[in-house]
């Protein structure tokens, strides 16, 4: 969350693993909040096992739930290359790679992730773009186009927002082009390029070799939907207990005592 004034601007951010924090410019920028102080220490320790056992399994689970996305993520690699190089862009994307004058390196933005509930986007590429191109087809067609699409724009230094998918950080969800504001991608509701009409027919044992990845990969995402929920559970399990042994008067005092020191920085009245 971040607070802004005329006077100033103040930051707050979750330091909690797992994307924890340090203070860079301890006490002239930085500060750590510890709510920990809160912990009524008697109450943890009496937990101490079933807090260790629980921790276990949860980061068992999560690396369970990695390890069914690594695999998802190969397959749809894999099914990416067999179209990869039978690809041929269409004009209208042809066209489009050209008009970006503005050289820059290439920026990378997360438009998706998954977890318990599977794939989850986020819709900040319809709301700065001016036009949307969506790319229909066969998934693994889709992916190759949009794919050879950033590859295109990479090598020949075009200015793009590269969106990863969520499965496979090397292949392209979504493009997102700045000098025009176009996007490029595959989700629904912009104007429809079919990507089967750019590519060669695939011989019948490299369709076969794709239904089998497209298959596998299907199976390790819903186990990793499966364990992503089985990890989520088990830190639910360990928050109850937290909760258990929070004083939360306490946090309230910090909480009083923090929000009065941002409405000073801001200049804002008590």
């Amino acid at each position: 969350v971040i607070f802004e004034s005329a006077n100033g601007r103040v930051g707050v951010l979750d330091g909690t693993a797992p994307h924890a924090r340090d203070a860079k410019v301890p006490g002239a920028i930085d500060e750590i909040v510890n709510l920990g102080e809160g912990f009524r220490q008697d109450f943890l320790r009496a937990q101490r096992d079933r807090i260790l056992s629980l921790s276990e399994q949860k980061s068992d689970a999560y690396k369970t739930a990695y390890d069914y996305l690594t695999i998802s993520g190969k397959c749809e690699k894999f099914i990416d290359n067999l179209k990869l190089s039978a690809c041929e862009l269409p004009p209208v994307l042809k066209e489009l790679a050209e008009e970006q004058k503005s050289k820059e390196k290439r920026k990378t933005r997360l438009v998706s992730s998954f977890g318990k509930s599977g794939l989850y986007r986020l819709n900040t590429l319809e709301k700065i773009s001016k036009k949307i191109y969506t790319v229909r087809g066969e998934s693994s067609t889709c992916n190759a186009l949009i794919s050879a699409l950033s590859a295109q724009l990479a090598a020949s230094g075009k200015a793009h927002v590269f969106c990863p998918s969520a499965l496979d950080h090397q292949s392209t969800e979504a493009i997102f082009l700045p000098d025009s504001k176009v996007t490029v991608t595959l989700i629904d509701g912009g104007e429809v390029i079919d990507a089967n009409a750019c590519f060669a027919p695939q011989s019948p044992l490299r369709n076969e070799e794709a239904r089998v990845a497209r298959s596998l990969s299907r199976e390790a995402r819903e186990e990793a939907a499966r364990w992503f929920s089985v990890a989520s559970e088990l830190h639910f399990s360990l928050e109850e207990i937290y909760t258990g042994a929070m004083d939360f008067e306490k946090i309230d005092r910090i909480y009083e005592s923090k929000r009065d020191e941002i409405k000073n920085i801001l200049g804002l009245s008590s």
